[in-house]
């Protein structure tokens, strides 16, 4: 899968969250799900694969705003960043 691919489904599954917390939030399934292990757990284990396969591919950082534009330059990283968010 491309960095495309990667962050349309992980799209899908924050909007899929939400719709569930918006329409079925009170229920014990739906907090589970959302709030719980699953969502979360998948969305961790994309974000962990994508942070530890493109990590030092760019020479950017989180010391100042330069370099995390320069981190963030690299589409994975940004895609990882979103992920993370």
């Amino acid at each position: 899968m491309n960095a495309e691919q990667i962050f349309s489904v992980c799209n899908l599954l924050a909007l899929a969250g939400w719709l569930i917390l918006i329409f079925a939030g009170r229920t014990r399934w739906a907090a589970s799900l959302t709030t719980g292990v699953v969502l979360p757990l998948l969305l961790t284990i994309v974000y962990l694969i994508l942070l530890l396969g493109h990590w030092g591919e760019t020479k950017g950082g989180f010391g100042t705003l330069a370099q995390v534009a320069a981190l963030f330059s690299d589409s994975w990283l940004l895609l990882a960043g979103w992920v993370h968010i």
